[in-house]
């Protein structure tokens, strides 16, 4: 899967969301540099060091236009200037003039059929922003938290993109710096810092103990709740106390009988109440793994395991997504039915059973 992708992003110049034409202008979230890591903790550096130029191009991708940004002009592609004059990051999509996804062309082009040409395109291009990130959708994205026509992810720098991109900032650091170029790994050290501050700056609410969005439009943060939240404690991000109050919120907000939801709020999209995620699950669990958080992390693990146990009873296969408040029903919400079989919920199922049962 790692060839697969550095062959990718050789080819087309990122990581697209997938392998069709029509998605060359979208990338995948930044987790090429956690699945390296994967390699480098079982292999060791000398397995990894031909991947590490492939790191840092996805860097520079994300990167892009950092040097055009300044007060007049605070947004280029996926780069942001926030308002202490550092740089966060956003998804985006790159198809000018924006069209509606040839993937789901009608159910976007009848979204926007009321609307003028200058607020269907901005419709467009915030749909197809929000395909890049993986959660398409969710009320997390929309103004109004209801309805998919006011969705403005392209205003949003994202708490888990962000911290993710922290990751891929220290990973090339401790990369570089084993390989013996020490200045260059100061470099991402630096950058890491710097991103690490920006983000407790304008992410962290101290008051509510969880990390949200940020709305580089009404320069205010969200109070939104969602599993991206947790993802500063997966990339080890967070401070000890931090990570206490991340903890203590999963427990009375998050936690259900089937695991961890992925949002408090009841919108009818797929990324939202009442169901959960595989991929959300593991940030949440080893995320609270990192700061030995034991107790809490294996239960959530062994709920979702139970889940996936008691779905298959009913179904003899695996599925993208659960309901984790009605474990023994099938997940809905969102354009599509739920999905047959799903990698992620494999892996991950195969992980907190060792995890669990060891």
């Amino acid at each position: 899967m790692v060839k697969n992708f550095v062959y990718l992003q050789e080819k087309l110049g990122l990581i697209p969301n997938g392998n069709r034409q029509y998605y060359i202008t979208r990338t995948q979230p930044p987790v090429l540099a956690f699945m390296v890591d994967l390699l480098y903790q079982q292999f060791g550096l000398e397995h990894i060091k031909p991947y590490i130029d492939a790191l840092e191009k996805e860097n520079q991708f994300w990167m892009d236009g950092k040097n055009q940004l300044n007060n007049d002009n605070v947004t280029h592609r996926r780069i942001v200037r926030m308002p202490n004059g550092e740089t966060l990051n956003r998804y985006w999509d790159d198809v000018e003039p924006s069209i509606p996804r040839q993937e789901s062309h009608r159910e976007d082009f009848a979204l926007a059929k009321n609307m003028n040409e200058t607020d269907a395109k901005q419709l467009y291009r915030n749909i197809r922003a929000a395909a890049e990130s993986g959660w398409d959708f969710t009320a997390r994205w929309f103004k109004d938290r209801k309805n998919l026509s006011t969705i403005q992810i392209t205003s949003i720098a994202p708490i888990d993109l962000n911290a993710l991109l922290y990751g891929q900032e220290k990973l090339l650091a401790k990369y570089i710096a084993k390989s013996g170029d020490q200045e260059k790994a100061d470099f991402y050290q630096a950058a890491a810092e710097k991103r690490k501050q920006t983000i407790n700056t304008y992410c962290w609410n101290e008051n509510a103990g969880f990390y949200f969005d940020y709305n580089i439009k009404t320069n205010a943060p969200s109070d939104f709740y969602s599993l991206a939240g947790v993802v500063p404690i997966f990339t080890e991000m967070a401070s000890q106390e931090q990570a206490a109050a991340i903890k203590k919120q999963l427990e009375q907000k998050f936690l259900q009988p089937g695991g961890l939801v992925s949002t408090l709020i009841k919108a009818n999209q797929q990324w939202d109440y009442p169901n959960g995620w595989a991929p959300l699950q593991w940030f949440a669990v080893k995320g609270l793994l990192n700061y030995n958080h034991q107790e809490l992390a294996l239960e959530i693990a062994k709920r979702w395991v139970k889940t996936l146990r008691t779905n298959f009873d009913h179904t003899k296969m695996l599925m993208e997504k659960y309901n984790v408040c009605q474990p023994d029903l099938i997940a809905k919400g969102g354009e599509y039915s739920v999905q047959e079989g799903f990698g992620w919920t494999n892996g991950i199922a195969l992980k907190f059973i060792e995890l669990t049962e060891k």
